[in-house]
């Protein structure tokens, strides 16, 4: 029987307004590990598609990266190890979205 482990933070959370331009966050020095991004989406007004896109240094959010459904709920994603970056960018509307670093899904 497979199991699976539950996601283990290891950085600070930081928030996004997701809208249609382009918003990001960047995780302290001391906040680079972990080689997952859970994302929490709260607050949806009208957006129905968020896109992500991860890096290190500066990053832009375009609808051309990573996309998930706009509808409240966690969303884990693979990442690597050294971004310290997240961006987010709606198709419409407005999204509250919590990015967080660490391991496991």
């Amino acid at each position: 029987m497979a199991t699976s482990s539950a996601f283990l933070p290891k950085t600070t959370t930081k928030t996004l307004s997701g809208t249609t331009a382009s918003s990001s966050a960047t995780f302290s020095e001391t906040d680079k590990d972990g080689d997952c991004l859970r994302l929490v989406v709260a607050t949806v007004v009208t957006a129905t598609v968020i896109f992500v896109r991860c890096g290190r240094g500066a990053q832009t959010a375009t609808a051309a990266d990573i996309a998930i459904p706009a509808v409240a709920g966690a969303y884990v994603i693979g990442v690597g190890t050294g971004v310290d970056t997240v961006a987010v960018i709606t198709d419409a509307g407005t999204a509250s979205v919590y990015a967080c670093k660490g391991e496991g899904v």
